[in-house]
């Protein structure tokens, strides 16, 4: 009956049978409209900027919606409700006179309301028991009096009047059920025995309540009480089942920028894609619409991308070669119900580091495919950003990384491969995060505070602490001098210069000479890098404080030798969306010239290559590859190569060209693998091993029926609502990203309330 490019919900025949209300959504703005029941063209009711929401119609012919246009906002299901009546030939609408309604239904006479005073706490909770189970309750609308159907804390929804009854849906005694209050005798009873899923909507017409319990439609014959199904055939033509191919430049995740610099890939949509810095296209190098992609990572000679792939049901890691042909190898990493993230290749391309939803580090062999466990952090994966990182030493040889100690600061460990055995190598009297060994092979870096405190700041329970982190390095071999040794400048006899060079450069000043990454040897093979010494005797005398400034420091990223990429969050963080990302500044800290320069503001997200010689950054949603160097002059904190803006509509000069990157979307395939992942993530973090009592896997199974029906993401969601609801848990909410509200129209008001009298406007308050 309706071909708009808005959800229509919440349709209501009037009492005459010949017209029908609904809400229709576009563009973030509901709004009441009203079409013949022989079809045609729809008529807008109502225009103002705030939600407004069918509920039903009076017995003169008036729509019934729910709006909180002149209330505040107080709850994310639409501030402080109130219900008008509107007939469909008017302008204006008539507010009912209760202070706050959800939903409601008029007596035969009008003069009384049944009604919810507010809305449900949560569709995706059943049995639930809180403050904020709704009632139903009767108001005398000339007086003013109230009558409260009795419960006793149950969930009452969907109040319908048929002549002296009130019934509603309610939970009261088990699975939600049809229930009548005489409004005579005072007494509300059970209509229908419900041994099964819960009814999730009522609504009433001449002689029978039609309603559905979840999958199916049936009528209650209110003379007879008896039920019989509805049967209902749809043959649709459902455009949002069908394969198209969508925009995914503005959903790049997860950044891993290749050896050189000359590609980056990224995760988006559960794919893959490899962009280039300059010259050709992108690529999707997975295009698995029905498996889910995550964490990109280049091999050192960038031929492989490593990556997290949960195709066939349980995630492993999958290589492919850079250019996407051929099939995928597979790596199996072992506890299906584990999530992996922030994978990371050695330098000789023989292992690959990645941490687990669970708070592990492994390891995986890339030759045999085994996989090894690092370490497990004590305080469980809650602890830091909930991940290791971790960073290899240049010959392979040996991972740093950082986890809890026994009096649950961070401290860094580094794990030998060959031996398998990590040492903590800081003193643990200060928390210490993000460890990264130096190019050269010499230097451990790492940031520590002695500042750090709990820092939660959790709906305003509590103040955010801020924390100052200063940069620090181990000097990793004994015979090595500190690179902050006491410098002098002398004069120079003809002839010493080379020779003072090579006496630094042997001493390890890396002022004097920078040492290298492994280059090729005189056949073209790569040369052996030279191999990572660790003395650990005395190590913590050989900890030194770099002269960077004290921030907030997140992440500590190697550049060539002698440098490291800080990465700076704010303090406290402000003025955040909640699906917000915190920005960064990046900070390039150079031992040769013994201070911390600032590179860029606002960084969404960032990466360097593994040579160190190029930096991937967004910046103000544009992506941009550009050389790791020092800000273009003094006092410039802008990016080494600084995107500028482009054309309009286009990307900064010098940024990717990642808004031309499409993905072919199978929904079908992506529904399926999304309702099974939503059963994955549970099992990976719930907090309850035993779920409540829910038996997780028959839940899956049984409800895995529906699949085929789905005709578009708003009947997935519907689906995991009442699949999670058996989970009876707080806080556990569905979301589409892809339907998500656009831009609400700005239309204006007039700052004032305003009604009908005598046949002209009059103002009843203005707002100064």
């Amino acid at each position: 009956m309706t071909a708009s490019a808005g959800a229509e919900t919440g349709c209501r025949f009037s009492a005459d049978g010949r017209r029908i209300a609904y809400t229709n959504t576009t563009n973030g703005n509901a709004d009441v409209y009203v079409i013949a029941a022989t079809g045609g063209t729809p008529k807008r009711l109502t225009y103002r900027p705030g939600a407004d929401r069918v509920r039903g119609w009076t017995s003169d012919g008036r729509v019934l919606f729910m709006s909180d246009r002149d209330g505040i906002a107080l709850t994310q299901a639409g501030g402080a409700p109130r219900l008008f009546a509107q007939a469909p030939d008017a302008v204006q609408a008539t507010a009912v006179e209760l202070p706050s309604v959800w939903d409601g239904a008029f007596s035969r006479e009008g003069k009384r309301l049944a009604y919810l005073p507010f809305p449900p706490a949560n569709r995706a909770w059943k049995r639930y028991r809180g403050g904020r189970t709704t009632p139903i309750w009767i108001a005398t609308l000339a007086t003013g009096a109230i009558e409260k159907v009795p419960r006793q804390n149950s969930t009452d929804q969907w109040p319908m009047w048929i002549g002296d009854t009130v019934f509603f849906v309610s939970d009261r005694h088990g699975a939600a059920t049809l229930y009548g209050y005489d409004t005579h005798s005072k007494r509300a009873a059970r209509r229908i025995e419900n041994k099964g899923l819960d009814i999730k909507y009522a609504s009433a017409g001449p002689g029978a309540i039609v309603y559905e319990q979840f999958g199916a439609l049936s009528l209650y014959d209110l003379a007879t009480g008896r039920t019989a199904p509805v049967p209902v055939v749809l043959d649709g033509e459902l455009t949002a089942a069908l394969p198209r191919w969508v925009p995914v430049g503005d959903k790049l995740q997860h950044p891993a920028l290749s050896p050189t610099g000359v590609r980056a890939a990224f995760e988006a949509r559960g794919e893959i894609f490899t962009v280039p810095a300059k010259k050709g296209d992108a690529r999707d190098i997975t295009r698995t619409p029905g498996a889910t992609e995550r964490f990109p990572s280049w091999s050192p000679d960038g031929q492989t991308l490593a990556y997290f792939s949960d195709a066939g049901g349980a995630y492993h890691l999958e290589l492919r070669g850079q250019l996407g042909t051929g099939a995928p190898r597979t790596i199996k990493l072992g506890d299906a119900d584990t999530y992996y993230s922030h994978s990371s290749w050695s330098p000789d391309g023989k292992r690959i580091a990645y941490s687990t939803s669970r708070g592990e580090l492994w390891y995986a062999e890339v030759a045999s495919g085994r996989v090894v466990k690092v370490a497990t952090e004590p305080l469980g994966p809650g602890f830091g950003d909930g991940w290791f990182p971790s960073s290899w030493s240049p010959d392979s040889r040996w991972l740093a990384y950082a986890r809890s100690i026994k009096n649950r600061l961070g401290a860094v460990f580094v794990h030998e491969v060959q031996r398998g055995k990590s040492t903590q190598v800081t003193d643990g009297l200060s928390d210490v995060r993000t460890p990264a060994f130096d190019a050269s092979g010499k230097y451990l870096y790492f940031v520590a505070s002695t500042d750090a405190g709990p820092a939660s700041d959790f709906s305003m329970t509590t103040y955010d602490h801020p924390i100052t982190r200063s940069l620090y390095a181990i000097v990793l071999r004994d015979d090595q001098p500190s690179p902050l040794a006491p410098e002098s400048d002398e004069e120079k006899a003809k002839g010493d210069s080379a020779a003072t060079s090579n006496a630094k450069a042997a001493a390890g000043d890396v002022k004097g000479a920078k040492a290298a990454r492994p280059g090729k040897d005189s056949l073209g093979a790569v040369a052996a890098p030279e191999p990572v010494r660790i003395d650990f005797g005395n190590i913590d005398q050989r900890t030194i404080a770099l002269p960077a400034t004290p921030r907030n420091y997140v992440a500590l990223t190697p550049g060539k030798a002698g440098t490291v990429v800080l990465a700076e969050q704010p303090l406290i963080p402000v003025d955040l969306q909640p699906d917000s990302a915190l920005p960064v500044t990046l900070h390039k800290f150079d031992l040769a010239e013994r201070k911390a320069d600032e590179l860029m503001p606002d960084v969404g997200d960032f990466d360097v290559s593994r040579d160190g010689g190029m930096l991937l950054y967004k910046q103000h949603e544009a992506w941009t590859i550009a050389p790791l160097g020092p800000p273009k002059s003094p006092g410039d904190s802008a990016a080494p190569s600084s995107a500028t803006s482009g054309p309009a509509g286009g990307p900064p000069a010098g940024g990717l060209k990642v808004e031309e990157i499409q993905v072919l979307t199978d929904p079908r395939a992506e529904w399926t693998a999304m309702y099974h992942e939503a059963f994955r993530l549970q099992r990976a973090f719930f907090y309850d091993p035993g779920y409540h009592g829910l038996d997780l896997a028959r839940t899956e199974r049984f409800y895995e029926r529906y699949l085929p029906a789905l005709g578009g993401r708003a009947d997935l969601d519907y689906l995991l609502e009442e699949v999670f609801g058996n989970l009876t848990v707080g806080h556990l909410f569905v979301r589409s990203p892809d339907e998500a509200p656009g831009k609400t129209p700005a239309n204006g008001l007039l700052g004032a309330n305003y009604t009908i009298a005598h046949g002209r406007w009059r103002f009843a308050t203005v707002y100064a």
